[in-house]
């Protein structure tokens, strides 16, 4: 199955650079704050996840548009508004998926350049997940994907959970205790000590 196209890279003032970049939404796929996309460059797959959705509309760019467009109803119900809406994404690059491995970006993408849905297997390895033996601590956001941590790497010596105050915290320590305790014998456990105070 293709991945979904979501828009297209466009140049903005600060864009597209080897740390973030724009694109237009395609309408017929919407998108949310915080989902991850990924665009082809030369250097690989770039991934990136959307720090920021708005809309804009050229006739309302011209303070003297806006003025026109004011005075009467008759051009209000006539005039095409609504087809020079669009919205645009703002996307952070997170990295670039060569050869299985995560390196720096060295290169924006260009203009012009689709912007799809990150696949689901790419996104597991990018973020390190274990789906098979993980630790389950939730969803990833905006995807339909488990958040699996593999349990050496999270508890190799110590780990420290830190957030601000209502962030989440003890839910996630609680969840994280929960699964530790109903893992089975041959999936591996760690002995705990919770001290609350």
């Amino acid at each position: 199955m293709e991945a979904a196209k979501l828009g297209t890279v466009i140049t903005t003032q600060d864009s597209p650079s080897v740390s973030s970049f724009a694109f237009v939404i395609d309408e017929r796929n919407p998108i949310k704050r915080g989902q991850f996309v990924s665009v082809e460059t030369s250097e690989g797959t770039l991934i990136a996840t959307v720090t920021n959705i708005f809309k804009t509309n050229r006739y309302f760019e011209s303070a003297g548009s806006v003025k026109e467009y004011s005075k009467t109803s008759d051009l209000q119900h006539s005039f095409p508004i609504k087809e020079w809406e669009y919205t645009i994404a703002e996307a952070k690059a997170l990295g670039v998926y060569v050869n299985d491995s995560v390196q720096r970006p060295n290169f924006p993408p260009s203009p012009g350049n689709s912007v799809i849905e990150m696949e689901t297997d790419l996104l597991a390895k990018f973020l390190g997940l274990d789906r098979e033996n993980g630790i389950e601590l939730g969803d990833v956001q905006q995807h339909n994907l488990k958040a699996k941590f593999n349990l050496t790497k999270l508890v190799q010596k110590h780990i420290a959970v830190l957030a601000m105050s209502g962030a989440g915290k003890s839910y996630c320590v609680s969840v994280l205790l929960e699964e530790l305790l109903s893992r089975q014998a041959k999936q591996g456990r760690i002995a705990l000590l919770v001290i609350d105070n």
